[in-house]
């Protein structure tokens, strides 16, 4: 892939997907109120300080803004990222409450580098709930060809795949979905540099198939303008490494605050998950054990310049494992504007 191509699809990176109500690929679509086109489209930018020895960034020119570390032996240097954010959210809705939708957002929560391009169709009522099903393409990023080796070299890793949701259950204010996506990397090749037997190198295979259920339950209070939200999903990486194939466990909370009259929206998010991964690594003799923690603010100001609503968003994530190479830590900031079709 040529620079500019790179640089410009992963210009299509979601700031957060909080700041539209919503955790993971929940509400995929966006909202629309009337029939036609319409929807949001958000320009800006974000920083965004990663510690990791599994990811490298989001593409080729990230190498002028970031400090890596070829020994993964060490602890991880931070890298610091800047990039421009184009984050469409478009939908045309028909006469029958039949949309068809298009956006980018991301797959893996409070995660900047695990960002897909979605497009769907939904339908229902307000009996049944909407019905949707979309397709899924994944934003390359970058990692590298092997991590554990000493010389490191980058490679890109992307996906493809299918989500399904039911909004608003049977006229409940339950949400849930289902997501497949196959998971993808150029040049794959951890373990080659260890020293490893063939069936170890096997095990650390970081390609295969990821499944996601998810439900989500929405509590609406004094006259809309405070929402709750609880949310469980549960995934299973099923990767063609039992080393690296894992089942995991997240709950999450949004608490969103509409103050109507100053015109301006503030929404909390946190979740935690745990996971354990299914075979004893063969690196570090040991079965890796995860505990995720993440959590976010955004604040949205209608109006903030005309018709343009201003936004700023800070989100962060933090892996604790039982080996300290696959610790990782994010924190990211954004600020753009929100242009209403």
């Amino acid at each position: 892939m040529s620079f500019k191509k790179s640089f410009l699809l992963n210009s299509f990176i979601i700031i957060t997907n909080f700041v539209f109500f919503n955790s993971g690929v929940f509400a995929a679509e966006p909202s629309t109120y009337a029939n036609g086109f319409n929807g949001t489209i958000i320009l800006g930018g974000q920083i965004v300080v990663l510690k990791s020895n599994m990811i490298y960034g989001f593409s080729n020119y990230n190498d002028f803004t970031e400090e890596k570390n070829d020994d993964p032996s060490e602890s991880t240097e931070k890298q610091i990222i800047i990039n421009p954010v184009i984050s469409p959210r478009l939908a045309y809705t028909f006469e029958n409450n039949t949309k068809i939708f298009f956006l980018v957002d991301s797959l893996e929560p409070y995660s900047s580098n695990d960002s897909g391009v979605i497009l769907g169709i939904s339908s229902g009522s307000n009996n049944t709930g909407n019905i949707g099903i979309s397709g899924i393409y994944g934003v390359p990023s970058s990692t590298w060809i092997d991590p554990y080796s000493i010389d490191r070299e980058t490679t890109k890793t992307g996906c493809f795949g299918v989500l399904t949701e039911w909004e608003n259950f049977f006229g409940s204010n339950l949400n849930l979905k289902y997501m497949f996506r196959k998971i993808t990397i150029e040049d794959e090749k951890s373990g080659e540099a260890e020293g490893l037997l063939d069936d170890e190198i096997d095990l650390l295979n970081r390609e295969g198939k990821h499944h996601r259920v998810g439900a989500e339950y929405s509590f609406f209070m004094a006259n809309y303008t405070n929402i709750l939200k609880f949310g469980f999903d549960y995934d299973i990486y099923n990767l063609q490494g039992d080393a690296m194939s894992f089942d995991r466990y997240t709950g999450r909370v949004d608490y969103i605050y509409m103050n109507r009259e100053l015109r301006y929206n503030i929404i909390l998010s946190a979740s935690y998950s745990y996971s354990k991964n299914k075979e004893e690594n063969p690196i570090f003799d040991k079965t890796i054990r995860t505990d995720k923690f993440g959590g976010a603010i955004t604040f949205i100001k209608e109006q903030f310049l005309y018709d343009l609503d201003f936004m700023v968003n800070i989100q962060s994530y933090k892996k604790y494992t039982n080996q300290d190479f696959y610790d990782e830590h994010s924190l990211s900031a954004a600020l753009g504007l929100i242009y209403h079709i």
